[in-house]
């Protein structure tokens, strides 16, 4: 008899494991069957069978039927699948209730030790934990966004991240940006004049392409590109909430700025 493999992945998504679900499809399959018929047909080992059908009877998507020798039957699919997702949903919503607890817990120990700030430095190089990394420091921002970037990278970020930067422009965060000259003759996207318009971003040039890419948020915390790249958001950084690290960065960014031309 054929299980298909498809089948018994979903059941073990939903909360049976593979034994269980193999087990049960044979039921499904059989309509009733004795130990020795279930046994031969899933393939489960002869020793675990007895112990697989009292789990399912636990579960409540099989029956036992008193008859010489003792049968089982599984229960309508249907009715199966809507017992299991209720107790995933269940399982799922006691993790989430201790999730909440071990927070609330770990905050209040926080809070009753008062322990003292640490500073880090941190060095962020897989793409899927930067991007995720952006996405929450671009909702956090409060008061200010400084990037140094090269402007071929630059054109990109603006383009990806617009709707981020129009909304934290319309929460008067202010934009300050300095890439090098583009091309002669290339004309400016028109994101960046719309985003001109709010009256909070101001975009600078200087001659000479920016030797990294700088992110300064807040005046509170500094990224810094540590590989050479065409586009900042892909590539390995630096991350630090040093108070002196940031500092220095933000007087290299203010010379800089001092410099640069205003477009």
């Amino acid at each position: 008899m054929g299980l298909h493999e498809d089948d018994i992945d979903t059941l073990v998504e939903i909360g049976l494991t593979s034994t269980q679900a193999r087990t049960y499809l044979v039921l499904t399959n059989l309509g009733k069957a004795n130990v020795r018929t279930i046994w031969k047909n899933s393939g489960v080992a002869r020793q675990d069978i007895y112990r697989i059908l009292t789990e399912l009877l636990e579960k409540g998507i099989i029956e036992k039927i008193i008859a010489t020798p003792t049968e089982y039957k599984a229960i309508p699919l249907q009715d199966a699948l809507s017992i299991l997702l209720g107790q995933k949903a269940r399982k799922y919503k006691e993790i989430g209730r201790k999730a909440h607890a071990l927070i609330n817990r770990m905050t209040n120990d926080h809070q009753k030790t008062k322990i003292s700030k640490d500073y880090n430095f941190m060095l962020i190089t897989a793409k899927k934990a930067k991007t995720r990394w952006i996405d929450r420091s671009q909702y956090n921002l409060k008061e200010s966004i400084y990037v140094l970037d090269s402007w071929e990278s630059y054109r990109r970020v603006v383009a990806a991240y617009a709707d981020n930067c129009m909304q934290n422009l319309m929460k008067k965060v202010e934009h300050r940006v300095i890439t090098n000259k583009p091309r002669t003759g290339e004309a400016m996207p028109d994101v960046i004049n719309t985003l001109k318009e709010t009256g909070n971003f101001q975009l600078r040039q200087i001659s000479e392409r920016p030797p990294t890419s700088i992110v300064i948020e807040d005046g509170k915390r500094v990224v810094i590109i540590v590989e050479e790249t065409k586009y900042m958001p892909e590539a390995p950084s630096l991350v630090s909430d040093n108070p002196q690290f940031v500092a220095a960065v933000q007087n290299y960014f203010n010379l800089l700025w001092s410099q640069a031309t205003e477009t």
